[in-house]
């Protein structure tokens, strides 16, 4: 009932609410008479709102109240494109409701001020209604009352209320400034520094989405709060003025905590599964809120049947069954004691943070000790063991057990859009993951080989998409030359000889380019970033492989030869050496390959594959017939070419695949030939090729790789070896034709990543020529200069076999003596001074002082003591310190804190070992180290390249859009006005 103040005819008690509507909003017809009735359902609200619901989708819900984050997110607790089925009916006090349709008690709006003038656009209504709590009143939510709201002005729809994408900042700036004006004044200064570094870390996020405008928006909307602090205290001042509780009493229940956010991004993600929108249109899923229809029990549970949809999925399938072969093929592997060690392979060591440290030192503890920079594949192996926790050895069995399952789903993804029949496809998979290459790789434990032929595939394709060798590709984005480099670079990294293939793609490109007309700057730039780009991130690495163009072809890891592969084996695919099956089960591939030509719909694209098939051949046989020297060798290997066959192999399954896509239907259209005969037997051979590579594989995978014990050594000779001292173990292996190998022994042995880092062949010379004269019993200076390098025993294995004359000559070396040994091995200890770093006295020979030793994996201090006080020998002229490293420019020396000048001499025809001459009367604090300042350097640059190159690739961020979008606009019906208008109406209460 309406009447005015002076009427007292009737016993009521006036009461004015003010009704705010946007003018891009529309009531239902109902909504104010429902939102007055929960006023006089709940005398203590002051402040009631609708449910918000789109404009355009009526049932899309928008809001059904909210809160905000103390990041100042706004948290409505929907999910979005939610629709309105009633689930959130029953919410009613709240923390805020919206601007569009809220009903204020108009004394409440007069006391309160009505919207603080400083937030002219957003949050106004999270502002007023939480200093409605605070001053005792209450906030609910309507649920019965609707509104649909339009939200213009956010989503730019709007002229005159605000430019187009500034929405963002705004709604930043309100939302820092309305939790700053509620933060209690000793908390203050602590979530303005909060709320400084939360939008510096989300502007870093959005930046490596490639947002620019909102990382922007996001630094503006602070530092203009930053920059006016006068608005910051107006507010304040606002809310203390009709305060009574704090803001902890009044609305701590109705913010979200840390707990129910977390809890919400999971129910989420587990949404997500249970609708499965990955694999299609959603169903019922257990999670659903809200009340269902019965209808909707007809529908199948997505819980039955799982296990019969993941079998018809063939990539399930194809993993399945690689995963289940890799099980028993390498079930000598996976189980036993010891590490996993052979053939390319050296022992893990315990942790990542070896490899890690492997990877980062300037100085490795190789040989006679190497300043090499460790290749990149140490890198990625030390990531990957990181992952598993930073167990090493985990990881090399996980790398062996999973790449050639990875294979087959590598192969499978990257066909998607070029084969569309799934039979082909999974023949496809499940040929190149059974590839001899990769088997061969697995059993000589070649880790850079496995893991580069299961990236082939993913880099094939995105090179030929990026270089327009496949129009049929998505075309090319600004993003796509940056993730061909960083995946390039990540393929270098595990298999040098990659870098030449893409040398020859962008040759191909380039050329076909030329004859076409269509070359242009785009693909001059595409093509150099692709070969330049993987060589940078690669630094410095890169530049020893371009200063040694051999060890692009050279493998990582121990270099196994396997001799001169057949020129007819390697055109069925077959590398050579061992785990790869005979070169027969190939057959079929080659012959589905060359039967590909035969039909002429596809007939272009096979002959492509075929060209790089024969281009893959000719590479593979030069590699074999010219031999290269491996790091650290004097000894010409013939090298593997396991890679140049699994690029052939490749090709030959892409040529084939091609042409089985859509054959079948092809030959039943067509009358009866003789082309239907040899499709048959051809398929027929298809198939067989990679069941008969699976069934020669699982009897066993292993050999030469193995489980077990790698040290080699007696363990009292390891515990000096890992004492203070450190001295070093050289081992001979006789070998046929009274040929001796050695090894020089650091600790208990080289571990995984030194094989990459081991001397230059020349810092080996010196050592050859001692142990020539050892093993020929001429007798001479040998024992000595093998003191000198630190040798303190010699080990000779299979002493009763092939080195039965080689132990009788050793026991007449002078200073050499015999000791016990373990069975199979016979063992001398050096009787003179064999220690890493001495004291040496030149005016006496044979006086030497050993040093004990810091840091020997990263000699970072070598040498950390102090030397003896004048009187002693140490102080006399003529002294030096002496370290049985080759000399190299980075060791530094410091007595007291004064640099000591090098004084190496070279004897012999080999490097010399490093000194360093020390003053007379020396005494003090001796520090021998390895300046590490260039590599520290190097590691920089390379960490900001590929952080740059990795966000350059990152796809940008995708904007959740505007989930009620207009269609069809109509100027016309848009009203440039921003700010909401009130309406005012008075309502009557009886009393009582």
């Amino acid at each position: 009932m309406l009447r005015s103040d002076s009427d007292e005819a009737f016993d009521v008690e006036t009461t004015e609410w003010v009704w705010l509507l946007h003018d891009d909003s529309a009531p239902a017809p109902s909504c104010l008479e429902r939102l007055l009735a929960a006023a006089d359902a709940h005398p203590r609200a002051a402040i009631l709102g609708p449910k918000a619901l789109g404009w355009h989708d009526r049932r899309l819900l928008l809001e059904v109240g909210f809160s905000i984050t103390g990041a100042g997110r706004r948290v409505t607790g929907l999910e979005r494109r939610e629709h309105d089925q009633g689930q959130h009916d029953d919410r009613s006090e709240v923390h805020a409701v919206g601007s569009a349709g809220m009903l204020v008690r108009r004394d409440v709006w007069d006391a309160l001020g009505g919207f603080d003038p400083q937030l002219p656009l957003y949050r106004d209504d999270l502002d007023l209604c939480w200093r409605a709590w605070r001053a005792g009143h209450e906030v609910r939510v309507v649920p019965d009352a609707v509104i649909h709201h339009r939200e213009a002005s956010y989503h730019g729809r709007r002229e005159g209320s605000t430019l187009p994408g500034r929405g963002h900042r705004l709604d930043r700036r309100s939302a820092l400034l309305v939790l700053l004006a509620q933060a209690p004044g000793w908390r203050l200064p602590f979530t303005g520094v909060r709320l400084a570094l939360g939008s510096m870390l989300r502007s870093l996020l959005y930046l490596l989405g490639k947002d620019l405008r909102r990382a922007g928006d996001e630094i503006a909307a602070i530092a203009s709060l930053l920059a006016h602090p006068g608005r910051i205290m107006s507010s304040r001042r606002r809310v203390a003025a009709t305060s009574t509780l704090s803001s902890r009493e009044a609305v701590h229940d109705l913010r979200p905590g840390a707990w129910s956010q977390a809890r919400s991004a999971l129910e989420a993600l587990a949404g997500i599964v249970a609708s499965g929108r990955a694999g299609g249109a959603s169903s019922v899923g257990a999670l659903e809120s809200g009340p269902v229809s019965d209808d909707a029990d007809i529908f199948e549970d997505p819980a039955d049947g799982f296990f019969r949809r993941s079998l018809a999925r063939p990539a399930v399938v194809i993993a399945l069954v690689l995963l289940i072969s890799a099980a028993i093929a390498g079930r000598s592997l996976w189980w036993g004691d010891g590490v996993l060690f052979g053939g390319a392979l050296l022992p893990s060591p315990e942790g990542a943070g070896d490899l890690w440290a492997a990877y980062t030192d300037t100085w490795h503890d190789v040989g006679p000790g190497s300043t090499v920079p460790a290749a990149p594949l140490t890198a990625l192996l030390a990531a990957l063991a990181t992952l598993v926790l930073g167990k090493a050895g985990l990881m090399v069995g996980l790398v062996l057990f999973l790449a050639i399952p990875a294979a087959g789903l590598s192969a499978w993804w990257s066909l998607r859009g070029i084969v569309s029949a799934r039979g082909a496809r999974t023949w496809a998979a499940m040929a190149y993951a059974l590839l001899p290459a990769m088997t061969g790789a697995m059993a000589s434990g070649r880790l850079g080989a496995m893991i580069a032929i299961v990236l082939l595939p993913p880099l094939a394709r995105v090179v030929a998409r990026l270089l327009g060798l496949a129009p049929g590709l998505a075309p090319v984005s600004g993003r796509t030359p940056w993730g061909a480099s960083l995946l390039a670079a990540l393929v270098v990294a595990c298999a040098p000889v990659m870098w030449v293939w893409l040398l020859l793609a962008v040759i191909a490109a380039l050329i076909t380019a030329g004859i076409s007309g269509r070359i242009g700057r785009d693909v001059v730039l595409r093509s150099a970033a692709l070969l330049v780009v993987p060589l940078l991130l690669l630094l410095p690495w890169s530049l020893r492989l371009l200063a040694q163009p051999g060890l692009l072809f050279a493998d990582l890891g121990i270099v196994t030869g396997v001799g001169s592969v057949p020129s007819p084996w390697l055109l069925l695919v077959d590398p050579g050496g061992p785990g790869t099956p005979p070169a027969w089960v190939m057959v079929g591939l080659v012959l589905a390959a060359l039967a590909a030509v035969l039909r002429p719909a596809t007939r272009r694209a096979v002959l492509v594959a075929w060209g790089v098939a024969l281009v893959a051949f000719a590479l593979g046989l030069i590699a074999t017939r010219v031999p290269i020297t491996p790091p650290g060798s004097e000894d010409a290997v013939p090298a593997w070419p396991g890679l140049a066959t699994a690029v052939m192999g490749a090709a030959l399954i892409l040529a084939a695949a091609l042409a089985a896509d859509g054959l079948r239907a092809s030959m039943a259209e067509s009358a009866f030939t003789w082309r239907q005969p040899v499709a048959g037997i051809t398929t027929l051979l298809a198939v067989l090729t990679p069941l008969l590579a699976l069934l020669w594989w699982l009897p066993g995978a292993g050999d030469p790789v193995r489980r077990g014990d790698p040290v080699v050594l007696p363990p009292f000779v390891i515990a000096e070896a890992i004492g203070p001292e450190a001295p070093r173990t050289l081992l001979l292996r006789p070998q046929a034709s009274a040929r001796v190998d050695y090894a020089l022994v650091n600790g208990t042995g080289p571990t995984l990543g030194d094989a990459e880092v081991a001397p230059p062949a020349a810092d080996w010379a010196e050592l050859d020529r001692l142990v020539a004269g050892l093993v020929s019993g001429r007798g001479g200076d040998e024992v000595t200069g093998l003191a000198e390098y630190a040798v303190r025993y010699v080990v000779l294995e299979q002493a009763q076999a092939e080195g039965g004359d080689l132990a009788r000559s050793l026991d007449s070396v002078p200073g050499l003596r015999r000791v016990a040994g373990q069975e199979g091995e016979v063992l001398w200890r050096v009787e003179a001074e064999a220690s890493r770093a001495v004291v040496v006295d030149d005016a006496t020979p044979g006086s030497e002082t050993p040093l004990p030793l810091v840091r020997l994996s990263s000699a970072e201090p070598f040498v950390d003591t102090v030397l003896p006080s004048s009187g002693s020998t140490l102080a006399a002229a003529g002294t030096s310190v002496r370290l049985a490293q080759t000399a190299d420019p980075a060791w530094r020396a410091t007595l007291a804190g004064a640099p000591l000048s090098p004084s190496t001499v070279t004897e012999g025809d080999g490097p010399a070992l490093q000194e360093f001459a020390l003053p007379a009367d020396a005494q003090g604090s001796l520090v021998v180290s390895i300046d590490d300042s260039a590599r520290t350097r190097w590691l920089w640059a390379q960490a900001i390249a590929w952080l740059v190159v990795a966000v350059l690739a990152l796809p940008a961020r995708r904007s959740a859009g505007d989930d009620d979008a207009d269609d069809d606009i109509d100027p016309d019906e848009v009203t440039p006005r921003a700010m909401p208008r009130t309406t005012s109406r008075t309502t009557s209460r009886p009393r009582g």
